[in-house]
This record gives structure tokens, C-alpha cells and sequence, in this order.
């Protein structure tokens, strides 16, 4: 143990530990701290009592127990005063008053918010996936159970159930296909493409796969490009995969006997994209999203209207994985929606765009 007296010339060593630290004294006030920690947790009230940096309680009583001769000892806490925020903090003794015989205490922070919200993430997701998993896997079984029966000897029944469990069949289908796309895109994610994409090629395939779908509804897919023959650093396949899904949600929520445009364009704010970036927007009449669905358009089986979603074959899925691959492109998604001009998907490609 290192005399008390002798804190002040050794507070220095703080910056040599590699993760944010901060020294308490015997009297329990903060009068050290490294800069990782003044970074992360700022502010960290140099000379005031350890209850006005940190007001948590197991933080408070474990600081108490080891000033007391306690020994080491490591802690898991959500500070919500630091935005709910996780940590394991290590709290060592170091010094000693040779006067009360209460020990100094060096608190070292670990972070763990990312791990716990992944933990989180993961725990929801898998809750996700099997309930969308078993709503049609139950349909199935009860179809078997009921064309297995009497009523399976009738040619109507038998053919309607069998239709059923067709629909139901897909579903799930469609449900595991998005589920490993999303997967893959995930893993990717923090790969930057190094190839170049020829943007109004992959809107021509896009467009090209979705015409007769949008016909069948009475809608017509216009393409208005006052960008011609603009790049980007990108993966082809990946961004076809985006603008088929936006595609194929406006086809799916848009109005009956009205146009989807698509349009290519130097973003409305050059802050966006660049001065060479690029805008592609698609843009459907369907009924207005409410401001408060748009954030969450995103999430994984987020619906705004779930029975309608299912209805029109939607897993739920589909711009959590346009989501992933933007990110891998550095690219931004915008999102509106009013009653009066219907709803817009904008994809903005950074200034990497280049003609």
C-alpha cells in the first residue's frame, strides 16, 4: 500500500491504465481521474464527494465496503445517470490514512452497454423469429389435421386447405429467405464495397423485376433521372436487393391505379450526399404512415399494420435489410409520408458518387 500522503505523486499513474479510472480518497472525494475518463464520463467533479459524480447506490456501498478493508471487488451497474449506460467498475483499494485507517479506492470502468444491448437484441429477435415462425406452422399442422379427417374426403375442402398450407408453405419460406439475407448483410456490414455500381442499372433490374407485380395492380413504375450514367462504390447485387424490397413495399402498400416513381437526383441538401452524391427516391400514393411509425420503420418485424402486412405476404423484414446495407454503404435512408403526396423511401449515397 502506498501512504496517503503520497497520493498526489502518484495520481499520474491513472493515465497509463488503459481503460477509464478514477481515485477516490479516503475522505470519499474524487481527486484523480484519468482522460478516458474525463472523455467518457464527463463530467467527473474533480474535489467533490464520490455521491455527486456517481448517485448509485451498489457503486456507493461498494466504494464504503473497500475504503473499510474490504478488498477488490467488481461490480455490474446501469448508470442512468450517464444515459443508461452499462458497466463492470473494479474497485481496488490503494492508500491508506494513517489516521481513520480508511483506504483510498481506485474505481476502472469497464463498458458494457454494447454487449448488454446485443444480448438484448439477440433475446428479442430470436422471441421474433419463432412467434413469426409458428403463426404459419400452426396453420399448417391444423390444415393437416383437418384434410386427414372426414373432411378431407370432400374435393372442395381438400383443394381450399391445400391452397392454405401452399400460402402458409411460402410464408415461412419467404420468412427463412429474409432471415438469412438479413444475417449475411449483418456479417458485411462493416465491409466497405471496393467495386463500382452502375446506379441506373440497378434501378432498370429492379424496376424490370417488379413491372408486371405493379401492372397487376394497376400501377405503373416511371423512372425520372436527371443523373445518367452515375456510380458509386457499392456491391450490385446487394443494392438490387434494396431497391426491390423498397419497390416491392410500395407496390404492396400503394394506392390501386396510381404511379411509382422512381427518381434519381443530387440530394435536396448537398450536406447529405456531397456534391456528387446521389438521391434515389421511391415514391408511392399509398395511405399515409404517421410520424410516430416512421423511426421504427426499420426495426426487425416492425409493421405498422400487422394483419395488413401479413395479408400482403410482408415478413417484416425487408428495410431491416435495406437498413443493413445502407450502413455498409455509408449511405442514408429518408423517410416521409402525408396524406397529400403519399410516401417516399430516399436512399442519399455519400460523396463517393462519382460520374
Amino acid at each position: 500500500m502506498i501512504n496517503m500522503e503520497h497520493m498526489e505523486d502518484n495520481t499520474v499513474h491513472l493515465e497509463t491504465l488503459p481503460l477509464p479510472a478514477v481515485y477516490i480518497d479516503s475522505r470519499r472525494l474524487v481527486t484523480a481521474a484519468n482522460q478516458m475518463a474525463q472523455d467518457a464520463l464527463s463530467p467527473v467533479p474533480m474535489g467533490r464527494d464520490l455521491a455527486q459524480f456517481i448517485r448509485n447506490p451498489q457503486v456507493l456501498d461498494a466504494c464504503e465496503a473497500v475504503r473499510n478493508g474490504g478488498g477488490a471487488m467488481t461490480i455490474k451497474v446501469c448508470l442512468t445517470s450517464r444515459g443508461n449506460r452499462t458497466f463492470e467498475i473494479r474497485l481496488s483499494p490503494f492508500g491508506k490514512n494513517q489516521q481513520t485507517g480508511d483506504a483510498g479506492v481506485i474505481m476502472v470502468f469497464f463498458e458494457t452497454t454494447a454487449v448488454v444491448e446485443a444480448q438484448k437484441m439477440r433475446s428479442t429477435f430470436v422471441a421474433d423469429a419463432s412467434h413469426e415462425l409458428r403463426s404459419p406452422l400452426t396453420t399448417l399442422i391444423g390444415a393437416l389435421e383437418t384434410i386427414s379427417g372426414k373432411a378431407g374426403n370432400d374435393a372442395e375442402t381438400r383443394a381450399r386447405f391445400v391452397k392454405l398450407m401452399q400460402s402458409e408453405a411460402d410464408r415461412m419460406k419467404n420468412l427463412i429467405d429474409d432471415l438469412l439475407h438479413l444475417s449475411r448483410t449483418e456479417v458485411q456490414q462493416h465491409i466497405v464495397p471496393t467495386s463500382i455500381a452502375q446506379i441506373d442499372r440497378v434501378i432498370a433490374r429492379a424496376s424490370e423485376r417488379m413491372q408486371d407485380r405493379a401492372r397487376a395492380k394497376g400501377c405503373e413504375i416511371v423512372i425520372n433521372n436527371t443523373c445518367p450514367n452515375t456510380t458509386t462504390l457499392g456491391d450490385e447485387d446487394q443494392l438490387y436487393q434494396v431497391f426491390q424490397n423498397l419497390l416491392d413495399n410500395a407496390v404492396k402498400y400503394g394506392a390501386s391505379d396510381s404511379p411509382i416513381t422512381i427518381s434519381i437526383t443530387k440530394p435536396v441538401a448537398e450536406i447529405l450526399g456531397g456534391p456528387d452524391g446521389v438521391q434515389v427516391s421511391v415514391c408511392n400514393q399509398g395511405p399515409a404512415i404517421a410520424p410516430e411509425h416512421l423511426p421504427r420503420l426499420t426495426d426487425r418485424f416492425y409493421r405498422v399494420d400487422e394483419a395488413r402486412s401479413r395479408q400482403a405476404g410482408g415478413t417484416g423484414l425487408g428495410l431491416a435489410i435495406v437498413k443493413h446495407i445502407l450502413n455498409r454503404h455509408r449511405a442514408r435512408l429518408l423517410i416521409r409520408s402525408d396524406q397529400k403526396d403519399g410516401t417516399c423511401f430516399s436512399v442519399v449515397f455519400p460523396t463517393q458518387a462519382a460520374k
